[in-house]
């Protein structure tokens, strides 16, 4: 809220290891993170940590303490592919507002009269979702107060806009959509 209100960019910096007494994140937890970062409004995602460190209980990091690479460097690696295929048309927006469905993280907030999250420079609606639930996947179909809005997606693969079909609306674990909104 802070850096929305001061028009501050910021980075996040996510748990990518476990550690201490903190599990090893899934996969789904890495998207999750990423993509509620974007969310917010955040410019940048940094990971704690992409390397084990050689002592203590250090587990699960992208890269284990001999310099192997891990799963969840696979796992990092398709998440930040995604954000960077993303990125381009991220840049270009500002956080609004962030909302939730559901259950309503303390500090947070439902939908207000406004309903939308991101704004373009030329005006342009978008609507970045993320899906909350870390444990399976669930179709994404929004409904939007004025009936006449059309809805286009960004690709993560490719970045284009591209319409919203049934089989790519759906969203996995913790994954964000990007949408491109009109008249």
């Amino acid at each position: 809220a802070k850096a929305i209100e001061s028009h501050i960019p910021f980075w996040n910096v996510v748990q990518a290891s476990g550690h201490l007494k903190y599990r090893n994140p899934s996969a789904a937890d890495l998207r999750f993170q990423a993509y509620a970062t974007a969310a917010y409004g955040g410019r940048g995602v940094a990971y704690f940590t992409y390397k084990a460190y050689p002592v203590g209980n250090y587990s699960g990091a992208a890269v284990d303490q001999y310099g192997n690479e891990t799963e969840t460097w696979k796992w990092l690696q398709n998440t930040n592919m995604q954000i960077k295929t993303l990125g381009p048309w991220l840049m270009k927006l500002r956080s609004d507002d962030v909302y939730h469905f559901g259950k309503i993280p303390p500090a947070g907030h439902g939908p207000s009269a406004t309903s939308l999250v991101k704004t373009d420079e030329d005006g342009t609606r978008y609507v970045l979702i993320v899906r909350k639930d870390l444990d399976k996947s669930d179709i994404c179909d929004p409904r939007f107060r004025d009936e006449s809005t059309t809805v286009q997606k960004v690709s993560v693969f490719s970045g284009e806009i591209v319409p919203m079909n049934y089989d790519e609306q759906f969203l996995l674990p913790g994954q964000g959509m990007l949408l491109k909104l009109g008249k």
